[in-house]
């Protein structure tokens, strides 16, 4: 029989919730809390619309909580001098109960008592119940198996922050767990009341993350206000405070959109439209912070990453391998299609995959001649095959102000059955490209193709549009009004009717599809995705999506890099990620994945522990295949849907209506209240 011991020895850093009033608020209901602008009050109970406040008066009653900025304030000793605190352990039908003892003049709980457990099941949960007499105020879950190889050798101990309900925000636990409940009292016992100083948690670094600088700070972000230390390490600014809204004031390196510095506050607006300010009281500390963060580079990180990890895995590089996905849809099998390897050492398009798909009635040389008239050498080739139709993409032709034409392009579109090209451009956009000597197809040299503009805005404008998405911070009279004139539903609309044209198209016509835009890495790919996941129920699978994304977006070269961190930055997959949502809004059970999956992919695509998103290509993707983590290898259960029932329907009728849209959670993610 083994014998396990638990102990928490300190219960500190308890804090407030506080907030001061934006705005003045009148109310007659008897229940609401009258309030002037700059006034200060505390939060008893906050919820997304309506908070529970007290006056400095001891008037209590309903605030919207829209109109607060929310800071958490160290409890004093007159706060916490009336709580009685007890904690409980359980261990599946098991407990153990343990009173705190509160010591006057200090802001902290202390026990000596110890928990003791006799052959713990490691696979299951530790619950910890926080009480304040008979009310519980807290409830945390650590799983045991994190525990269990440190409590065999020697001493588990780590540091819980947990929120609490009623009057106080959060506070700190330390727990130790050992199987040797001498190891357990031979601790130190200066550990066991961390509260008679001022003390934070430690940042948790990841596996090649090392610290840069630090500084004690006051960070702001929307409502939030807190006093804390912030970190700069190689991969993340990390925020640590007693909140449990720390997370929102850290932020990736790779997700930092731009910074300044004014007299000691660091300013920093990030790519997920946060505006977040760090008001450093030393000087020469914010001159020091000011310069280390100069010298660090996010995009290298996942480098040094994936060197400290002791088991990295490989899996994720290879979910997409195209003859086995071009054998799945049944085109190897056929006599209508190739491998064409003229791309094999990427010399004809070095921002296409090694292998395209092509007719077999198209020679070598033919493409050859169509390079030269397509933008960058992105020569149509075959994405996905269906029922007879085929859907391609390319880039824009190059025919210049004059028109010029190539009958190798022409001919091509006779050859492989194409009879519609939709350019996603809005026209007018694509006729000023002529100056430049691009363009688009004239219909009198297509005469067997229809053309169809889509109208989908490029780079700059979906930049700006998101960027006023940072507008929604703290609305609440105006929101909608703000959400229609950032136009960002509408470019979603623009994107869903441009993929829902070329599925119904393929599905119902039987006809192959031609899609470009531009460069075809960018709105293209956000078509024929969308058009794919319409059509083929393969992709709504957990792994085919990964196969989707891998073989549109990376085999097919969206800039990733460049879109992130480079001179042209846009959130152009973010907005593709939002037009999956969409879709997956109005079909829910027909998703393996969930909207947590989306999430992930928004949060991965900055997070710098990737090398999924840092190339451009497949070409410069070698340089971080077998050197840094694939995305694709997380594969979580929270991803997975619950509910997944894919049904017999072979293409998803979606609407794309704005009154069917949602706006995706992303975009208030940070928002507290």
């Amino acid at each position: 029989m083994v014998t396990t011991y638990f102990h928490i020895p300190s219960i500190y850093n308890i804090t407030h919730v506080r907030a001061m009033a934006l705005a003045s608020y009148k109310s007659d209901l008897v229940t609401h809390l009258n309030l002037k602008k700059d006034q200060e009050i505390q939060l008893v109970e906050v919820s997304d619309d309506w908070s529970w406040a007290v006056d400095f008066t001891g008037k209590s009653g309903w605030v919207p909580s829209t109109q607060l900025r929310i800071s958490e304030t160290p409890a004093t000793q007159s706060d916490i001098s009336r709580l009685r605190l007890t904690i409980t352990l359980r261990i599946g039908d098991k407990l153990k109960k343990i009173d705190y003892l509160g010591h006057p003049e200090q802001t902290f709980f202390t026990s000596q008592e110890f928990a003791a457990f006799e052959n713990v099941d490691w696979s299951s949960t530790l619950s910890i119940v926080l009480k304040d007499d008979d009310n519980t105020i807290s409830v945390y879950e650590e799983p045991l198996a994190s525990m269990k190889d440190q409590a065999n050798e020697g001493v588990y101990f780590k540091t819980l922050k947990s929120g609490l309900k009623g009057n106080f925000a959060s506070c700190l636990m330390l727990i130790r767990v050992s199987n040797s409940l001498e190891a357990l009292q031979s601790m130190n016992s200066d550990y066991d009341m961390p509260g008679v100083a001022e003390s934070y948690v430690d940042p948790e670094l990841m596996p090649g993350e090392v610290i840069a600088t630090s500084a004690k700070t006051q960070g702001a972000c929307g409502n939030i206000i807190l006093d804390g230390m912030l970190y700069l390490t190689n991969a993340r600014l990390i925020f640590i405070s007693s909140s449990i809204y720390s997370n929102v004031l850290s932020c990736p390196l790779l997700c930092i959109e731009n910074t300044e510095t004014v007299q000691g506050t660091f300013k920093v607006m990030t790519k997920d439209l946060r505006a977040i300010e760090y008001s450093i009281s030393s000087q020469e500390q914010a001159k020091i912070f000011s310069e280390k963060f100069g010298q660090q580079i996010g995009m290298f990180f996942c480098i040094s990453h994936y060197l400290a990890l002791t088991n990295p895995q490989p899996y994720g590089w290879g979910v997409y391998d195209p003859e086995r996905e071009f054998m799945r849809l049944g085109v190897l099998e056929s006599n209508l299609f190739r491998i064409c390897e003229l791309n094999t050492d990427y010399e004809l398009c070095d921002t296409y995959p090694s292998i395209l798909i092509q007719p077999v009635t198209v020679p070598d040389t033919q493409l050859e001649k169509i390079s030269k008239f397509r933008s960058k050498n992105r020569i149509p080739t075959l994405c996905w095959y269906g029922k007879g139709a085929g859907l391609y993409r390319s880039s824009q032709p190059l025919v210049g102000f004059f028109s010029s034409r190539c009958r190798d392009d022409e001919d091509y579109m006779l050859k492989s059955r194409i009879k519609y090209i939709i350019d996603a451009r809005p026209k007018i956009n694509a006729r000023a490209n002529k100056v430049s000597g691009k363009g688009y197809e004239h219909q009198s040299h297509y005469p067997h193709c229809k053309i169809i503009f889509a109208n989908i805005h490029n780079i700059h404008k979906v930049r700006e549009s998101f960027e006023s998405l940072v507008e929604l911070f703290g609305r609440d009279d105006d929101f909608f009004l703000m959400v229609q004139n950032s136009r960002w539903l509408h470019y979603i609309k623009a994107i869903l009717s441009a993929a829902k044209i070329a599925a119904d198209l393929l599905y119902y016509e039987k006809a192959s599809v031609l899609v470009h835009c531009s460069d075809g890495w960018d709105r293209t790919p956000e078509i024929t995705s969308l058009a794919q996941l319409l059509l083929d129920p393969f992709y709504r699978s957990f792994h085919g999506f990964q196969v989707l994304l891998a073989k549109e977006w990376l085999a097919f070269g969206h800039r990733f890099r460049e879109r992130i961190q480079g001179t042209e930055k846009s959130p152009v997959f973010i907005q593709f990620l939002d037009s999956i949502h969409q879709v997956l809004s109005q079909f829910p059970n027909e998703f393996q994945f969930n909207s947590k999956y989306l999430l992930f992919l928004a949060s991965a695509l900055y997070s710098g522990k990737y090398g999924t998103f840092m190339s451009d290509c497949e070409k410069t993707s070698q340089d971080f295949q077998g050197r840094t983590l694939s995305a694709f290898s997380e594969d979580s259960a929270e991803f997975l849907n619950s509910n997944y029932s894919p049904s017999q329907i072979e293409i998803l009728p979606l609407k794309v209506g704005l009154r069917y849209m949602k706006l995706w959670e992303y975009h208030f993610q940070w928002q507290i209240i």
